[in-house]
């Protein structure tokens, strides 16, 4: 099965800036984008993350790339799968730790932080949860999107649209909701893959903010 991020529906989320190629060594799409005043392009992988799981074949790729006049290839592997970093490091030119990432097993005793532990419970207080469907409830989600992008100033390709947010829903993420008073005020998207859980996007209005939901 392949992973979601991994994905031609997906990699098509981004628009028509930019352009899904498909790297059968890496098996995953990137995403080419044209650099302004050259006949050459750069290609990235999507947001947040690439899932390689090898680079055994990675010299197909590269030619591929050649092929579309890409120059580099810049991603953000996949922490719970990629190869090592000797691996990486034999066919990139670079590799380099981008940040950390929290990662909880459910098969261990992890509790959270005290301080985790009191936000929580202050939301229970006057918050229900629910799971919901992403593709039922996408408005309200836009309105939850535009104070998150508004308070932290995303630009770029992170602005999502709301054409990127309806192709994801065709992916069916995995949407945890708390409600105030029956008004959505905070939303988790994941995705899940062979028993992992991705954290992809979590939003909250004025009115979650206020009750740590």
């Amino acid at each position: 099965m392949t992973h979601p991020y991994a994905s031609l529906a997906y990699a098509s989320a981004f628009g028509s800036d930019y352009e899904p190629i498909y790297l059968p060594g890496m098996d995953l799409y990137v995403l080419k984008r044209p650099i302004l005043g050259t006949l050459h392009a750069d290609a990235m992988g999507p947001y947040p993350l690439s899932p390689i799981t090898s680079v055994a074949q990675i010299d197909k790729d590269f030619e591929i790339l050649a092929a579309h006049n890409v120059v580099s290839l810049t991603l953000v592997v996949d922490p719970l799968g990629a190869p090592p970093i000797d691996k990486l490091s034999e066919v990139f030119d670079k590799v380099s730790h981008f940040k950390d990432h929290f990662i909880r097993r459910t098969d261990l005793a992890q509790p959270y932080s005290r301080h985790h532990r009191a936000e929580v419970r202050r939301a229970l207080r006057v918050c229900e949860t629910r799971t919901l469907e992403f593709s039922d409830c996408l408005t309200e989600w836009l309105a939850l999107y535009d104070v998150l992008t508004g308070r932290h100033g995303i630009v770029g390709v992170q602005a999502f649209d709301r054409q990127y947010f309806e192709r994801l829903a065709s992916l069916n993420p995995f949407m945890a909701a708390a409600f105030f008073q029956d008004e959505l005020v905070s939303a988790h998207l994941w995705f899940c893959h062979h028993g992992n859980a991705y954290s992809h996007l979590a939003a909250s209005s004025p009115e979650g903010y206020k009750h740590s939901a």
